[in-house]
């Protein structure tokens, strides 16, 4: 017993220093950017989608409606294979539009949203490729933010933009934004200490050039991870040339799971890729991650075999830990009331953590009407 509680402790106070420089590297201040005249950067923004009639509208509103000169960025949308009116609403704005709008079929010998984004990317004319996510909302300053960023990073070969969830009011929603944002902050702050580890392909942007260099930077015979496979790829060229945009006006805001089965698949599609990954920083915060839940997990059986309340203090330090860690990330999204489901997310990650891992290192899910 006395090993396990040695080990235990050894695990967790790990977990802490990785969540200690994770917090280390979200507290970095707002770069304040000074602004400059309208640019002369050309920007093409990628957009790969299938199924998106309930969206892709708003979208190209917001692309469209953007605080950026018409003639300085284009939108480029690959129409992956869809079957409902996607492709028509494309379409009717294409027509209307000032800016230019650049619609292309996925040819039917290829499928899947990599070879939509590597088509749509090599048939841009920017020197910066913006992607994001055919579901999501961008501000009407996001273009301009990325590139007076740009400007102020010098020539940045990747940026990490941040993504948050729509506003919701069910539960499972709610804990799938505090989980999301804490994902999202772990991935900030550890690109802000030089040792990023993954991103978020709903707002991304990088050097047309690096991209084109790189062999198969999407990793085309994986399902998923195109953010963070090319993210590994340009970190192993450019390790300091990588950087986090936090800025409220470059955030994009993106729908949570719509139900529990949704929910099911998308985390199995998320973790699927992992067993794929040959990044050190991402397999040692990984493993750290899952062996922290495990622990606790056998904390918590312990007590509910025992009957005794000193084996969920494990339980309740890593619940402390991960609060104050929230923090300042849920200040900065404006979704302080999510510190009141911190408790709740603190009793159930620990199972479907352990869940997860194994059903997306072993299972199979579907993702846009395919089964993978």
């Amino acid at each position: 017993m006395s090993f396990f509680v040695y080990l235990s402790i050894s695990i967790l106070l790990i977990y802490n220093l990785l969540l200690l420089l994770f917090f280390i590297g979200w507290i970095q201040p707002e770069k304040v950017i000074p602004a400059k005249p309208a640019s002369s950067l050309f920007i093409s923004v990628v957009v790969a989608y299938r199924n998106e009639e309930e969206n892709i509208g708003l979208l190209l509103n917001d692309l469209t409606g953007q605080n950026y000169p018409d003639n300085q960025y284009e939108i480029i949308l690959v129409n992956d294979h869809s079957d409902d009116r996607s492709a028509e609403i494309v379409g009717n704005f294409k027509s209307k539009s000032s800016t230019r709008i650049v619609y292309l079929n996925l040819p039917d010998q290829l499928t899947g949203k990599k070879n939509a984004l590597d088509l749509g990317i090599k048939s841009s004319k920017g020197k910066y490729i913006l992607t994001t996510d055919a579901d999501c909302r961008v501000s009407e300053n996001w273009i301009n933010s990325f590139v007076q960023f740009c400007y102020h990073a010098g020539r940045p070969k990747l940026i990490i933009g941040l993504v948050d969830h729509d506003p919701s009011s069910g539960m499972l929603q709610r804990l799938q934004n505090l989980e999301f944002l804490s994902l999202m902050a772990s991935g900030a702050g550890a690109a802000e200490i030089h040792k990023p580890i993954y991103c978020n392909g709903a707002n991304l942007m990088f050097y047309k050039d690096t991209y084109m260099a790189i062999t198969n930077p999407l990793r085309m015979n994986i399902a998923s991870g195109d953010d963070t496979f090319l993210l590994h790829h340009i970190k192993k060229l450019y390790p300091k040339d990588i950087y986090v945009l936090k800025s409220a006006d470059a955030i994009v805001k993106t729908k949570p799971a719509a139900n529990l089965k949704d929910f099911v698949n998308q985390h199995i599609r998320w973790i699927s890729k992992g067993k794929y990954y040959t990044d050190f920083h991402i397999i040692l915060s990984s493993a750290i991650v899952i062996l922290s839940n495990l622990t606790v997990l056998g904390w918590i059986i312990t007590a509910l075999i025992s009957a005794h309340v000193f084996f969920i203090l494990p339980l309740i330090w890593k619940m402390i830990i991960d609060w104050i860690f929230m923090i300042p990330v849920l200040s900065f999204f404006n979704r302080k009331k999510l510190h009141y489901f911190i408790p709740v997310l603190s009793i159930l990650y620990p199972v479907y953590v352990v869940f997860f891992t194994m059903a997306g290192l072993s299972g199979k899910f579907t993702w846009k009407g395919r089964r993978y």
